[in-house]
């Protein structure tokens, strides 16, 4: 898990587009979920920082909802695969994971 969690932030932090963001946030989320040490690793490594960075560069204020309800845009399942993130390190924090 040690060389894991750089090389894996680093990923997210440095995606090129929307989809390798997407794709490196999943991994993270994977190695996460139902593993409090994983996420006291990924914590201490700046994995909040890079988060934090991603939801600062997005507004929404030019979202239009489609009128067919397709899905949510690339930078919107970024935004989104950040909260879930986020969200599995606050209820490891609850629990005293992290």
């Amino acid at each position: 898990m040690a060389q894991l969690c750089p090389r894996a932030i680093s990923d997210l932090a440095s995606a090129q587009t929307t989809h390798d963001q997407i794709t490196a946030a999943k991994h993270i989320r994977n190695a996460l979920v139902g593993h409090p040490t994983n996420k006291e690793a990924f914590v201490r490594h700046g994995l909040v920082d890079v988060l934090a960075q991603i939801l600062s560069t997005y507004s929404g204020r030019d979202r239009t909802i489609p009128e067919d309800g397709s899905a949510l845009s690339g930078q919107e399942e970024v935004v989104l695969q950040a909260l879930v993130l986020l969200r599995s390190i606050v209820k490891g924090l609850a629990r005293g994971a992290v």
